[in-house]
C-alpha cells in the first residue's frame, strides 16, 4: 500500500496537502533556519547578559555553560542567521522591489491628492 499516492480518498485530498516544489521546500528551510538561529542568538544573548559578571556558572545538566561557550554559541548563530536572511533577501528580492515600488507610488498619488485639495481650498 502506497501512503504518498494522491489518489482519490487519500489523506492529501481530503487535507488539501499538495507537494511541494523544490524551491517552496527551500524557502521553508531557509525560514526555518532563520527562525531557529534568531531563537538561539536571542537565548544565547540573554545568557550572556546574564553571564556579565564574568564568572562562569554553573548547573548539574550543563544547561548554563561558561560565558566562552555561549559566546561562541551566539556568534556563530548569528553567522547563520545574517547568511540565511540575506538570501532570503535575495530570494525575494523581486517581490521586495515591486511592493516597495507599489507603496511609494500610492504614497505619492495620496501626497500629490492632498496637495491639489489644499490648493483648490
Amino acid at each position: 500500500m502506497d501512503l504518498c499516492n494522491d489518489k482519490k480518498g487519500s489523506s492529501r485530498e481530503i487535507w488539501g496537502i499538495k507537494r511541494l516544489d523544490k524551491y517552496a521546500q527551500f524557502n521553508i528551510i531557509l525560514d526555518a533556519v532563520a527562525a531557529l538561529s534568531f531563537l538561539v542568538v536571542t537565548l544565547s544573548g540573554v545568557a550572556l547578559m546574564l553571564l556579565q559578571s564574568g564568572r562562569s556558572v554553573e548547573v548539574v545538566d550543563g544547561f548554563i555553560l561558561s560565558k566562552t561557550t555561549w559566546d561562541i554559541i551566539h556568534t556563530w548563530s548569528g553567522v547563520v542567521m545574517l547568511i540565511s536572511v540575506i538570501l532570503h533577501f535575495y530570494i525575494h528580492w523581486k517581490w521586495i522591489t515591486k511592493v516597495t515600488k507599489r507603496v511609494v507610488r500610492i504614497k505619492k498619488n495620496k501626497l500629490c491628492r492632498k496637495k491639489i485639495k489644499e490648493k483648490n481650498d
